[in-house]
């Protein structure tokens, strides 16, 4: 046991599945205040009565003091919070230099159907300002189905959606708002270095896009769509992906 001595208006954290106990001090006196978060709040165990193979919390405390390092540097959670804090960053914030903050100093993002992104720092920063994390209708919203964690990458199987109410560069580069509701499966390989983002390979049908957007009878329109090898190699770092210009044409 560890024994923590608390005076008046201090205040101790406790994580879930922590065993933990209260007493009294030199005069037989005890006094405070527990507060809770979520629902149930608190569910008391006696010790002798469970084992840490029936109490999901604390077989969550032990796994959070036992995780090893992956191939990253990071760890199963820190990779995890590592990508949320990047994602925040991205949709919630939208704060460009915050997301480069999450990010190695030599990041490689590719929108793999358009072959959009950056192959370094610059050209990340670059999509970033001119042609994502600003350039977000305002109803945007990701669904996540799934979350894979290896030894130096998360991938994360989304449904994306959005009304296509202002210009969506990354997705529809140089076409004017449609109006269209766009919602399509969309898959993101994260790539972790140095204990930070490394790399982003992003999946999606884009047929399904032009589709949705009414723009299929439009072949004029799928000069940013690319069918052949350089796709390949792109997503093998072995060219760099497209820096469009500001104005996304």
């Amino acid at each position: 046991w560890i024994r923590i001595a608390l005076e008046k208006g201090d205040l101790i954290i406790l994580p879930e599945g922590i065993y933990h106990r209260f007493t009294t001090d030199e005069k037989n006196f005890i006094h405070a205040m527990r507060l809770f978060v979520g629902e149930p709040v608190w569910t008391p165990y006696n010790r002798k009565d469970i084992t840490e193979q029936n109490n999901l919390s604390r077989l969550k405390y032990v796994h959070a003091f036992h995780q090893p390092k992956r191939g990253c540097g990071l760890t199963e959670d820190e990779m995890l919070e590592m990508w949320a804090m990047h994602c925040k960053y991205e949709f919630v914030d939208h704060d460009v230099p915050g997301t480069m903050s999450t990010m190695t100093d030599a990041p490689f993002n590719v929108n793999v159907p358009n072959m959009m992104g950056g192959g370094d720092h610059k050209d990340v920063t670059h999509f970033y300002q001119y042609h994502f994390v600003h350039d977000q209708p305002a109803d945007l919203k990701v669904e996540v189905v799934s979350t894979t964690v290896g030894d130096k990458q998360v991938v994360e199987e989304n449904i994306l959606s959005f009304t296509h109410t202002v210009p969506v560069s990354f997705m529809l580069p140089g076409i004017p708002p449609t109006g269209k509701k766009i919602r399509i499966p969309l898959v993101v390989i994260v790539g972790f270095s140095e204990g930070k983002v490394c790399s982003e390979h992003i999946y999606w049908d884009q047929a399904s896009v032009l589709y949705q957007a009414g723009l299929m009878d439009k072949p004029e329109l799928l000069r940013h769509c690319y069918y052949g090898s350089e796709i390949c190699d792109c997503v093998q770092h072995k060219i760099k992906p497209i820096v469009f210009p500001v104005d996304g044409t």
